[in-house]
């Protein structure tokens, strides 16, 4: 009675080691396709600016200003799976006249606090919100905040709110409502390319 008795406890344990192995592995998480290594898609139309969202009715990049600004089309925004943004800009990116203290708009060393740095954002894929956080966090252009333009005197913000129109493993169209002229809204679409 008692062998049976141990041989039963070890048949039970037998059991529940090879229950135990059998368990099938964790699914590997879902990794949101935003992240990644982006920069500005090197095609007419990947900076634009209007008075509805998506709109390129005022201003749209021409063909040319991706050679005349190649120092920003080599700027890279890299999206961590762990809610990172890391803005790296090299020795030069494109300065405007607000930046360079009136002077021509041309590639020039980074200023701050539009700078290469760690940020961290948010993306709500439901509802296409992509928020960054960090006075110097910008995808695109530095200027274009949600309470106006840098460049028309708006304050210098700590998060900026973007709005994914698209976005696939390989390309996204990020826009920006800037908040009213006078006359209109205006509205910035940025295009990327993953690298």
């Amino acid at each position: 009675m008692k062998n049976k008795f141990i041989l039963g406890l070890l048949a039970f344990a037998l059991i529940a080691l090879v229950s135990c192995g059998d368990d099938e592995p964790d699914a590997p998480e879902e990794v949101s396709a935003i992240v990644g290594t982006w920069t500005l898609t090197n095609a007419p139309g990947s900076l634009a600016v209007g008075p509805a969202s998506g709109s390129g009715a005022w201003w749209a990049s021409p063909d040319p200003i991706r050679t005349e600004r190649a120092c920003l089309y080599d700027d890279t925004y890299e999206f961590t799976a762990d809610g990172e943004l890391i803005i790296t800009m090299g020795s030069e990116t494109w300065l405007e006249s607000w930046q360079n203290g009136g002077g021509a708009e041309a590639c020039g060393a980074p200023v701050a606090p539009h700078i290469s740095g760690t940020y961290t954002y948010t993306f709500d894929e439901a509802t296409g919100t992509l928020t960054l956080n960090g006075a110097g966090a910008f995808v695109g252009l530095p200027k274009a905040t949600n309470a106006g333009e840098l460049s028309t005197g708006a304050s210098q913000p700590t998060s900026r709110t973007y709005s994914v129109a698209a976005l696939s493993s390989t390309a996204a169209e990020i826009r920006i409502n800037t908040g009213s002229n006078g006359t209109d809204e205006v509205h910035w679409t940025f295009k990327l390319s993953k690298q």
